[in-house]
């Protein structure tokens, strides 16, 4: 008899990831987190990826209850739970620290965009300036998620938080910060978005950032609960993000070269927004502004980096 089709899916996708799926893995089980978390499964992805020979810093957030608690403890590789304006100086000077003793742990970042986006990014911005050898891993579920599901400046245009409907209820810029430019403008050596739903480009993009050196950021959209959905459907709104050109799949390297790493079927915005009840009732023209002009952008500045590769002297490839 065949194997099930989902089975042999699961045994292609090992094939693929170079993972036995029976191994032992970096994140066990018996973790605090909510029943359908998107982040979760990421951590895994990224624990592994890493591999054993890091050091983590996680500032408060939701990983707090599924990271760092010494009664659940859930990996293998020491992590240190901070503060959020402390994490990205702290985790600077552990890299430091490391490189004067000839160590080659990698020092990684795991925080929530309340921290990246807004409580921490002065301090983010001074160790992308100063060229921190850190991996920052953005859990971004687009708000203030461990408190309930408050308003954050990564929370998308006309959506019901608990502080209210961003938009008409909420004062202020609409639109999400777009916080991979912010990184971008620092010419720091790596900057990705990457996702859950798509284990092969999640992975290669968190192997490449552990070979490069320097400040390195991945930027993680990850389905949290709050927003309002059944926890069955987490990675199908992962990968709708995506192919609805909400969540845009790429790569930044120095500051300038653009590459697009999926193709989404743009499909129509309402598969995504329909799942969730942050966006009953909502009005989706800003968002739909928000998405075309990103993507409009992101199209010129990538074209832009594949006709300097083709056209770059031979020298200069030399």
């Amino acid at each position: 008899m065949p194997a099930p089709r989902g089975k042999r899916r699961m045994e292609r996708l090992s094939q693929l990831l170079q993972v036995d799926p029976r191994q032992e893995t970096a994140f066990s089980p018996g973790h605090n987190a909510c029943p359908g978390c998107g982040s979760t499964t990421a951590l895994r992805m990224v624990l592994n990826a890493v591999g054993d020979r890091a050091i983590y810093f996680v500032p408060a957030s939701c990983a707090s209850l599924y990271f760092t608690p010494s009664d659940t403890t859930t990996t293998r590789v020491p992590v240190i739970h901070t503060l959020f304006p402390g994490a990205f100086a702290e985790a600077e000077g552990m890299a430091r620290a490391l490189q004067l003793q000839g160590r080659d742990e990698k020092v990684v970042v795991w925080a929530g965009d309340g921290c990246c986006y807004d409580i921490a990014l002065g301090s983010l911005s001074g160790a992308a300036a100063r060229g921190a050898n850190l991996l920052v891993i953005c859990n971004d579920n687009e708000g203030y998620q461990n408190t309930g599901g408050h308003l954050s400046s990564a929370t998308p245009p006309d959506a019901q938080t608990r502080t209210g409907r961003r938009g008409d209820q909420v004062p202020g810029i609409t639109r999400r910060k777009d916080l991979v430019e912010i990184m971008a403008a620092h010419r720091v050596p790596y900057v990705a978005t990457a996702s859950v739903a798509y284990p092969e480009d999640l992975q290669s993009k968190v192997l490449k950032a552990r070979e490069m050196e320097g400040f390195r950021m991945l930027l993680l959209l990850t389905p949290c609960v709050t927003w309002g959905f059944e926890s069955r459907y987490s990675v199908k709104l992962a990968r709708l993000a995506v192919e609805t050109g909400y969540f845009p799949l790429y790569e930044v390297e120095g500051g300038r070269h653009y590459r697009i790493t999926h193709e989404p079927a743009m499909l129509p915005l309402e598969r995504f927004t329909r799942l969730q009840r942050r966006f009953n009732g909502g009005d989706l023209n800003a968002l739909h502004e928000e998405i075309d002009e990103k993507w409009a952008e992101l199209r010129f500045r990538s074209e832009r980096s594949r006709r300097e590769r083709v056209q770059r002297p031979a020298w200069v490839a030399a």
